[in-house]
Parts: C-alpha cells; sequence; structure tokens
C-alpha cells in the first residue's frame, strides 16, 4: 500500500499520505512498542531470510548456540530489552558434510563453520537388529535421534539433511566439515534493505564501521518514510546524517565481566531498548543492562559538544552506564521541524500517529467506505479514538475533538485530514531556587 509525505494533492497511487510538521514553536513527542531488526554475520542458521525471533526460542537449533555464547552476542545484548527481534543472517558459506558409508551423504542445512562441530552417529538398534538408531549431535549435545531401516526413511532434522542411494552400516561417529562463513559484501546489505521493504519494523541498526552501508542505511530509511509511509528509525554509529530519523550513537560502554560493547555494537541495544521504551517512555538515563563503564568516556564539556552536534551517548553515573540523553540526530530545525523533533520519545509519538493512521485507513476505510459525510465522520470517529487512547497512555495531552478535521481533497476519492496534537516529554531538567531566610 502506497503511502509517505505530500506536498500538493497529486498522488496516484490509492494510499495514506501523511506530512507532521511542528506549529510556529510549540510541538512536542513520545512512541509506541515496536520492533527491532539488525543484520549479523553468523556461524550458522537460515540466511537472505528475516527470522523472527523470540526470547526463548531455541537458539541452538535455530543459530548454532545458546544465548549466552559469545557467538551470538549482540542478539543477547537486543534481548535486554526486547523479548522479539526480526534478525537478518548476511552470510552464506559452504554447508559442512561427511560420507555415511558408500553413496550416503549428511549435510548440514545451513553452510557455516558451525557446521563443522555437527557429528552424526549410526548404530544397530539394540532391540531390532534390521533397524539403526542414526543420532545427530551438536558439540556433545544429542539434537536429534532417529530409528528407521531404509535412509529413505530418514527425516531430515534442525540440524542436517541425508541423501545417497545407498544403504545404511554403523557408523561410530562421522564428523562434518567443510562448513565456511563466507564473506559480506554491501549487496548483501543491499538484500537485506529489500526484504525490509515487506516487513513490519520499527528500528533499524546497522552494526557497522562501513561508511558507504551506513549511507544506504540512511537513505533507505529515508525512502520508506518518505516515499513508502513506513515510519522508522535507523541507528547507526558516527554519522553525521543530521536527520530525525537517525539515531547517531557515538561511544559504547563495558559490560561486569568486562566485554567491550563498542558504539557500534551499541546501535543494537540502542534500537531495541528504543523499540521497547513504548510512547509513555524515555531513555533519557535510562541504565544499560548489566554495564559497570562506559567506552569512551566524555567530559562535561565533551558531553554538552556531543548533545548540541545530535549525539546519542552514554553517561557514566553511579557505577553504571547511562543514556545521557534520548535524542536523535537532527540539529538544523525549521519552521517545519523545529527543536522537538529531535527528541527520541516525541518522536515516536509522531512515527506511531502515522503509521497507525496508516494502518487504519488502508485496513478498514480505502476502498471499502464512502467518500461522503458520512464515511469522513467514520474515520474522524476512529481517529479520535486513537488520540483519547494516546492522551490516556499519557503520550499527547489537551486533545479536543475540535483539534482534528477531515475533508474531503480535490479528487472524489480523496481525503485531507489535519490533526493538532502536544505530544508529551518527560522531564530532565530540574531549575530550582532554594531561598534561605
Amino acid at each position: 500500500m502506497a503511502g509517505g509525505i505530500w506536498k500538493t494533492q497529486n498522488k496516484v497511487r490509492p494510499g495514506a499520505y501523511i506530512n507532521v510538521k511542528s506549529k510556529n514553536i510549540n510541538t512536542r513527542r513520545p512512541n509506541g512498542d515496536g520492533i527491532a531488526t539488525f543484520p549479523l554475520e553468523l556461524n550458522f542458521g537460515e540466511s537472505k531470510k528475516l527470522m523472527k525471533i523470540r526470547r526463548g526460542d531455541d537458539l541452538f537449533k535455530k543459530l548454532g548456540y545458546e544465548l549466552e555464547a559469545k557467538e551470538l552476542l549482540l542478539l543477547n545484548e537486543a534481548f535486554k530489552r526486547s523479548s522479539e527481534v526480526l534478525l537478518y543472517r548476511l552470510n552464506s558459506g559452504e554447508k559442512a558434510n561427511a560420507s555415511l558409508g558408500d553413496n550416503v551423504t549428511v549435510q548440514a542445512r545451513f553452510g557455516g563453520v558451525r557446521g563443522n562441530d555437527i557429528t552424526v552417529t549410526v548404530r544397530v538398534n539394540v532391540d531390532n537388529s534390521s533397524a539403526f538408531d542414526v543420532l545427530t549431535f551438536l558439540d556433545t549435545v544429542e539434537i536429534n535421534s532417529q530409528t528407521v531401516k531404509t535412509l529413505n526413511e530418514l527425516k531430515p532434522n534442525a540440524l542436517v539433511e541425508f541423501s545417497g542411494t545407498g544403504t545404511l552400516t554403523e557408523v561410530a561417529g562421522a564428523k562434518l566439515t567443510g562448513g565456511t562463513n563466507g564473506t559480506v559484501s554491501s549487496s548483501d546489505y543491499t538484500d537485506y534493505f529489500k526484504a525490509l521493504e515487506t516487513a513490519d519494523f520499527n528500528y533499524l541498526a546497522l552494526p557497522t564501521s562501513d561508511n558507504t552501508i551506513k549511507k544506504a542505511g540512511i537513505n533507505f530509511i529515508k525512502r520508506m518514510r518518505e516515499d513508502e509511509g513506513k515510519n522508522a528509525q535507523l541507528v547507526i554509529a558516527d554519522s553525521d546524517a543530521d536527520n530525525e530519523a537517525v539515531i547517531n550513537v557515538s561511544n559504547g560502554v563495558i559490560l561486569a565481566d568486562g566485554t567491550v560493547i563498542d558504539k557500534t555494537k551499541a546501535t543494537v541495544w540502542v534500537a531495541s531498548a528504543s523499540a521497547s521504551a513504548g510512547i509513555e517512555k524515555s531513555l533519557t538515563y535510562a541504565k544499560y543492562d548489566d554495564s559497570v563503564d562506559v567506552d569512551g568516556k566524555l567530559t562535561h564539556t565533551e558531553t554538552i559538544d556531543a548533545l548540541l552536534k545530535g549525539k546519542f551517548v552514554f553517561t557514566y553515573k553511579k557505577g553504571r552506564a547511562v543514556v545521557e540523553q534520548d535524542i536523535n540526530s537532527l540539529v538544523s530545525f525549521t519552521i517545519e521541524k523545529n527543536e522537538f523533533f529531535k527528541k527520541n520519545r516525541v518522536l515516536r509519538t509522531l512515527d506511531d500517529i502515522v503509521n497507525d493512521t496508516h494502518y487504519a485507513f488502508t485496513e478498514f476505510f480505502l476502498g471499502k467506505v464512502n467518500n461522503n459525510e458520512d464515511g469522513r465522520q467514520a474515520f474522524k470517529a476512529n481517529r479520535i479514538k486513537y488520540f483519547r487512547d494516546l492522551e490516556a497512555r499519557g503520550a499527547i495531552e489537551n486533545f479536543a475533538v475540535e483539534d482534528i478535521e477531515v475533508l474531503r481533497g480535490e479528487d472524489k476519492d480523496a481525503v485531507v485530514v489535519n490533526v493538532k496534537v502536544q505530544p508529551i516529554d518527560s522531564m530532565e531538567k530540574l531549575y530550582m531556587t532554594v531561598v534561605v531566610e
């Protein structure tokens, strides 16, 4: 479904085209729960596909490791805040394989070096000498066990697939070999962005230092917001984007076990924390889970300079790393996008308004409801209910029915909606005077 911003009422495709502007000086913003996504180079797992990974999933079978393994460090960081993420494996690599006798082969389901840690054992069943027990191990953990009489009866499991035309014989332990991770190129990121075009997501982290890929990510997120009607944010490190769609992380943290989460890796936590913050919360002074220090500490003067340049920074406070201020990279303000647009809580609310209105219109009104006064009033009632809910959740304030109007557009099939909103931000500064008499 088409969407994006509009300057004149000249759109061809049916869709919802929504502009968000500040009225003179006064505007603010919040957020709704969202979905974080990020791409990684992994040692195992399905490649070139968005995987919905939930906290508690059996990652040992999906990705070859437990969540706490160092190989899944960034996924573990994401789950400190999110219960679900969209993960994309960038690399493919060669699949490990082994022979189980004449014309019988076992091959890892996915490419990657973790496939080299798979072992398959074939032994005669103790209760039926004409049958075989076929066991698949990852390291020393048994993942699958099957009892069959012929090769054709063998079913693929979470780790391996079987093939061939021979007969099964006893094999003490066939260790798979030849698995490789392959290399990642810019085209792999292009494929990732393409996959995201038809997915629902709110925060995209790119844990990479490659400037070409970061620029491609910036162009992608701008296109999603301006042309596709998907209001999401990109989280990257060391950017000069100067755009509300981009969160620019400029330092990292140190975990209790000494692990350094540098600014590039920290983008994943920032995206996940933003996704779970909700339209009622700000990340300002939010503690980075399990942190004990900051990687790349800034002085007071450096912190002020970083904030003025639109940088998302961590500060050391009472034995933990905390978010100094929940802001994005926007620093060039205009009448249409004033200084409030740099505050991520406010932007999360505005993005939620855009995304929810786009969804409501395309799902329940587009092509289904007449563009007459009754139809427009029905849409207005739908939006009033939504804004009342935002107000009840503490995302906006002072909303009145008069703040929204739904009008017929220049074309017979067009609807124009004008809304005034006052998003709520969180308390961040205290100015206090104590008078001693």
